[in-house]
């Protein structure tokens, strides 16, 4: 079952992003609740707005989890199909529960910023996406250990809850 809340199901309708930001506010933004990875691969897959970019950390196995320099910081990949997203996720999908996996189909370029993210450890420096998301153009930030994800879209297609609602059934 998905469950689809907009800004309206949060205090002072203020649904934001969870690791990253957008330089300014898109359209229309919602938290989308369902399954691990398959309501984000359905989504994508129904939306079908390919090439799409990937942003996620460096690490590449758990073992990866105690290197600084991979934990905060990120990479840009391409992918141009589901198929190659599906791939992308059988290989590396577990980072999903890393709460810092993006995917967007915005053709601008994506800043990082220079954050301080309080660990266990102390103080780290971490790396922060950023995005420009331009008319037409959609980001979802994964949360929930991949059971969820916020939606943030400049596209009047996406424009009510209910329209996205039919993208995921």
């Amino acid at each position: 079952m998905v469950n689809i809340d907009d800004e309206t199901a949060w205090e002072d309708n203020k649904l934001d992003f969870w690791f990253c930001d957008c330089k300014t506010k898109p359209l229309n933004m919602y938290f989308v609740d369902g399954e691990y990875r398959k309501t984000l691969t359905d989504f994508w897959k129904s939306y079908n707005r390919f090439p799409l970019k990937v942003v996620h950390t460096l690490v590449n196995e758990i073992k990866d989890l105690d290197d600084k320099e991979k934990v905060y910081n990120f990479r840009i990949e391409s992918i141009n199909s589901i198929n190659e997203l599906n791939e992308m996720l059988d290989n590396i999908g577990w980072k999903l529960g890393e709460e810092k996996f993006f995917i967007t189909n915005s053709t601008s370029g994506i800043e990082f910023k220079v954050i301080e993210e309080q660990t266990l450890k102390g103080k780290e420096q971490a790396q922060y996406p950023v995005f420009n998301l331009n008319r037409g153009e959609t980001l979802t930030d994964t949360t929930l250990h991949g059971r969820a994800f916020v939606l943030g879209t400049n596209d009047v297609n996406l424009k009510t809850k209910e329209k996205l609602k039919k993208l995921l059934i």
